[in-house]
């Protein structure tokens, strides 16, 4: 009599189905599971036996193992792991208005430009926007000085004068915000103080202006001052604290 033992030891083999790693946009994808197959030489098709555990968070950055295990008839196992990376690669969204684009009279007076500013983040959320204001003319003399003032977008205060003799006079108002990843975005905008408020004065300090905002835009959004500027103001909105 032979005795033939039939065993097994080979254990069953998990395959991904799907990227290995996997990227996914922070705040933007969301992880929809690729599954994964499962083959047995003795057992057969183990696919429905696969256990997977692991939960990815696509609100909040960082790397997300997703584990596969099947057990066979025999107690073999095989495991694979996933790798899911959730980054953040996409800067705030900056919201800005600016009403009045041209400041006239010009009798000294500080008024409000119609100013709003804010930043949402795919990741994050509502961020911090920095709000920082330049002049192509220095602040004047006391009492009419600072010409530009303000803690807050709708505080912005804004000085109704120019240099006169001159060629009229350019506020830039450049919006920077960043993300705790550390994207960052920025736009420039811009007002006048015409020398006076008519034809070729109007159009002269206007292009002066569109010059102003593609300078403003060419420099570090940060720390940068463009060519030919003086920065007036600069604030933080809201405080994180």
């Amino acid at each position: 009599t032979r005795t033939v033992n039939v065993v097994d030891t080979t254990p069953p083999e998990i395959t991904l189905l799907g990227a290995d790693p996997m990227t996914l946009e922070c705040g933007v994808d969301t992880y929809a599971e690729p599954g994964a197959t499962a083959f047995d030489i003795c057992a057969g098709d183990l696919t429905s036996s696969i256990v997977i555990t692991g939960a990815v968070n696509t609100a909040v950055p960082g790397t997300y193992p997703v584990t596969y295990t099947v057990t066979d008839p025999a107690g073999l196992q095989d495991v694979e792991v996933r790798i899911v990376e959730v980054a953040d690669t996409l800067p705030p969204v900056i919201t800005c208005t600016l009403v009045r684009t041209l400041l006239w009279p010009a009798r000294n007076g500080l008024v409000p430009p119609g100013f709003t500013a804010s930043a949402e983040d795919a990741c994050q959320g509502a961020v911090s926007v920095t709000v920082t204001v330049f002049s192509d003319e220095p602040d004047g003399a006391a009492p009419f000085a600072p010409d530009a003032v303000g803690s807050s977008p709708a505080s912005l205060r804004l000085r109704m004068q120019r240099a006169y003799p001159g060629d009229g006079r350019v506020y830039l108002i450049r919006v920077t915000a960043s993300d705790a990843s550390g994207n960052t975005a920025s736009l420039c905008k811009s007002t006048v103080v015409p020398v006076m408020p008519v034809g070729a004065w109007i159009l002269n300090v206007r292009a002066q202006a569109t010059a102003g905002e593609v300078a403003c835009g060419a420099v570090d959004p940060h720390t940068g001052v463009p060519a030919g500027y003086t920065q007036l103001l600069q604030f933080t909105y809201p405080l994180v604290p």
